[in-house]
C-alpha cells in the first residue's frame, strides 16, 4: 500500500466555527477522488482525565447537540494556531473548564478523531488537582455544563456504555487509572 498523493489546490469553507477542508487525491491505482474533512490542517486538541486527591474523576456534564443527549465530557479543548505546549494547553483548558488546577500532568499519547479529521487529539492524565478559587470560565456553549465528581470505575463505564464524548482517551489511560482506583 502506498500514500495518496495530494493535489491542490485545497477548498476551505467556514461552517460556524468549524471548517471544511476539500482535499483531491490521486489514489493508488490512479484514480482522482474528492474529500471533505473537519476541521483545518494542522488541527489539534488536548483532552485531560482530571483526577482530585481522592481520586476522584472531574467531568463536564453537558446536553450535546450531535446526539441530542446529556453526556459526561473529559476537559479539553482545541489548540490555536501557533501554540506548541501541548501541556500548557491542556492545563488552561482545564482551569477554564472545571476551575481546578493540576498538580502533575502526563501525557499518554494521541488519537485521531475520525478518518475526516484533520489532525490529532493529545491525551493528559491531570492528578492532584484542586479549586483555584476562581470557578469555572466556560464558553458561551458550555454554558449549561454541571462539573461533577466521578468514581474511576464510573468513568470506564460511561465509556464502555456511551455515555461520554472522549472514551479513546479512557482506553489509553485505562492501565494507569486501573492502579489508581486500587490506592
Amino acid at each position: 500500500m502506498k500514500v495518496w498523493k495530494r493535489i491542490e489546490p485545497t477548498k476551505v469553507t467556514k461552517v460556524g466555527f468549524r471548517q471544511i477542508v476539500t482535499k483531491t487525491f490521486e489514489m493508488s491505482d490512479g484514480r482522482i477522488e474528492t474529500f471533505d474533512i473537519k476541521e483545518r490542517d494542522g488541527w489539534a486538541a488536548v483532552v485531560t482525565i482530571t483526577l482530585t486527591p481522592d481520586n476522584e474523576v472531574l467531568i463536564l456534564r453537558q446536553f450535546r447537540p450531535g446526539t441530542e443527549t446529556i453526556m459526561d465530557e473529559l476537559p479539553g479543548g482545541m489548540v490555536e494556531v501557533g501554540e506548541t505546549d501541548l501541556e500548557q494547553v491542556a492545563r488552561r483548558e482545564l482551569e477554564e473548564e472545571t476551575g481546578y488546577q493540576a498538580g502533575r500532568m502526563s501525557y499518554f499519547g494521541k488519537l485521531s478523531y475520525d478518518a475526516y479529521t484533520n489532525g490529532w487529539r493529545h491525551y493528559f492524565l491531570a492528578q492532584v488537582c484542586t479549586p483555584t478559587g476562581r470557578g469555572q470560565q466556560l464558553e458561551p456553549n458550555e454554558t449549561d455544563g454541571e462539573l461533577q465528581k466521578i468514581a474511576i470505575p464510573t468513568l470506564f463505564e460511561n465509556a464502555r456504555k456511551g455515555r461520554m464524548t472522549d472514551p479513546g482517551g479512557v482506553s489509553l489511560a485505562y492501565d494507569k487509572l486501573q492502579e489508581l482506583q486500587k490506592l
